[in-house]
């Protein structure tokens, strides 16, 4: 699961382990320094903050390691590409929780000019 949040605890003191969801970068230049597979809309089930879907200067958050991730550091930082879905539950008022299925994260990944999941594969194989 990824996780999106700043509250004031890390949630693994809770026994929730996660990993930051994907990013996505704005300008050409970032897509240079990060891998496609690292970036946009990835299939499985993430919990995102209000704050980070909104824009603007989101706060640090856990990043399942025991430390902070500063995301208003990166240059682009961006994670409104969880706009185009609906989320299936929310925890509390500000927390949303999605279940992205692989036909729906390439159906994003293409909006957003990102090779499909499956084709980052078969680049890869091909390496």
């Amino acid at each position: 699961m990824s996780l999106a949040h700043s509250g004031p605890f890390d949630p693994r003191i809770a026994g929730i382990e996660f990993t930051l969801p994907p990013i996505s970068i704005n300008g050409k230049k970032c897509m240079e320094m990060i891998s496609s597979e690292q970036l946009g809309p990835q299939p499985g089930w993430h919990a995102i903050e209000a704050c980070f879907l909104l824009g603007g200067d989101p706060l640090s958050a856990a990043d399942g390691h025991g430390g902070w991730n500063a995301p208003s550091r990166i240059t682009g930082y961006d994670l409104s590409y969880f706009l185009n879905f609906e989320p299936v539950a929310t925890a509390g008022y500000s927390i949303f929780i999605y279940h992205i299925a692989l036909e729906d994260a390439n159906r994003v990944r293409r909006k957003m000019g990102l090779p499909e999941i499956e084709e980052i594969h078969k680049q890869r194989r091909r390496e």
